[in-house]
């Protein structure tokens, strides 16, 4: 007699369950022809505080690598002399090398001639129209010529926020099985910090600023990325 594993039988048709979903979403949205699209130009160049100095371009080898659908680039300095870079990445469609966690700051910084010191997770308190809710925030150090930086960041796809590089790539596989959809970005801060402190941790001043221009952040890219997202042909 030949016994079968029910177990083995039930994971199967759980793969398939959600492989035949993934296809006909996927389908459903070719035929619609229509992607998730944000309007990341809505957000605000002007923070509580915190100005807009400088909108910056990516440079061609970056525009080329990246074939971003939508991007900004800023420098907002606040009132106390202090210089934020925003960096925010968009895809309407994540594929191939066309994905957020495969340019994050931890890969992308060593390649390009920085020295990365530390790298930590941190909880931040936000509010945004979702409500008040702790975002988990991934923060590395870095320097570059002798200057030493924090760089806070973490991935987003729709409400769905994530800071570790293998998790945005599984949830990305998942989500265009299971809706067909695969759009997703990245957001990045980068802030000088005081090289007295020990890279793994956070200076008073440095947790000021970045709590300062996250809680005006936050709502804005929620608004942008949920409350005001819609579709493109």
């Amino acid at each position: 007699m030949k016994f079968v594993d029910i177990r083995g039988l039930s994971v199967a048709a759980v793969l398939v369950a959600v492989f035949l979903l993934g296809t006909f979403s996927h389908a459903r949205l070719v035929e619609n022809k229509k992607l998730a699209d944000i309007p990341l130009e809505s957000i605000p160049k002007k923070l509580g505080e915190w100005k807009t100095i400088a909108d910056s371009e990516l440079d061609f080898r970056s525009q080329e690598i990246l074939k971003l659908d939508r991007y900004i680039k800023r420098t907002y300095e606040h009132p106390n002399g202090t210089r934020a870079i925003l960096y925010i990445g968009y895809w309407r469609q994540q594929t191939g090398d066309k994905q957020a966690a495969k340019h994050s700051p931890l890969i992308c910084l060593p390649a390009n001639g920085w020295s990365v010191s530390g790298k930590s997770e941190i909880p931040m308190n936000v509010t945004s129209s979702k409500g008040e809710t702790t975002l988990s925030v991934r923060r590395l150090t870095a320097s570059f010529r002798e200057r030493p930086h924090a760089f806070y960041y973490w991935f987003f796809s729709g409400e769905s926020e994530y800071n570790n590089e293998w998790a945005a790539l599984f949830l990305n596989i998942y989500k265009k099985l299971t809706t067909g959809k695969s759009d997703g970005g990245i957001v990045e801060i980068s802030i000088p910090m005081d090289s007295s402190v020990p890279a793994d941790q956070i200076g008073e001043e440095e947790k000021r600023n970045i709590d300062s221009f996250l809680k005006e952040l936050y709502p804005a890219l929620i608004k942008a990325s949920v409350d005001e997202a819609g579709t493109v042909e």
